[in-house]
């Protein structure tokens, strides 16, 4: 979630001491408030620190001013705050055969809203593949993918994705190689072989 500071200046007192503060929220019918902070005369400038607002997300404030004489509105102004993506872990590779591997990620923190996840892969960091989205994950969840159809013997790149409504989190890049396809190597010539089963 983000945090933001509201910024406000008392024009004119009308001649009384004023007590200040702030409506806010995520609609032009504001929903929230600020404490009031008194003492408040002139020129005197006041703010206030607003937590648990969401990432990415529009939000609309305005000042108020009140004291014995009424309660006065200043214009409403408008900020979006930052996104705050998810944080995903791209975890090592395995069961890795010649053919295909198992992909692992981790959640590391969903920013207050469930992810969908999935991983990209390729020959190189580029990547070009990408394995189908799977829900619903949240903070502290693994997932993975098993992915088919690689060449044996070939190095692969990968990083998991994570995406929810702030936006998508990548994961740092692995690799792994395929196993190769051929059959265990004794490092005996074939037809040394050959003339020890004509033995």
């Amino acid at each position: 979630m983000a945090t933001a500071i509201l910024n406000g200046t008392l024009i004119d007192d009308g001649g009384l001491v004023c007590e200040c503060r702030f409506e806010y929220g995520l609609t032009p019918a504001y929903g929230s408030n600020t404490a009031w902070q008194g003492g408040m005369r002139t020129g005197d400038t006041f703010q206030e620190l607003v937590h648990n607002l969401p990432g990415g997300a529009t939000v609309y404030f305005r000042a108020v001013a009140r004291n014995a004489l009424g309660t006065t509105y200043g214009a409403m102004l408008s900020f979006t705050t930052i996104p705050r993506l998810p944080l995903v872990r791209t975890v090592a590779a395995t069961d890795v055969y010649t053919g295909g591997a198992r992909l692992n990620g981790l959640i590391i923190h969903d920013m207050g809203a469930p992810c969908r996840v999935r991983f990209e892969y390729g020959g190189a960091s580029s990547y070009g593949a990408k394995t189908p989205w799977r829900s619903v994950f949240v903070t502290g969840d693994t997932f993975f993918s098993d992915i088919v159809g690689l060449a044996p013997g070939q190095g692969y790149h990968f990083r998991a994705v994570a995406e929810n409504i702030y936006g998508q989190g990548y994961g740092q890049d692995m690799s792994f190689n395929t196993m190769s396809d051929r059959g265990a190597m004794t490092g005996i010539p074939m037809e040394y072989l050959l003339l020890l089963r004509e033995a």
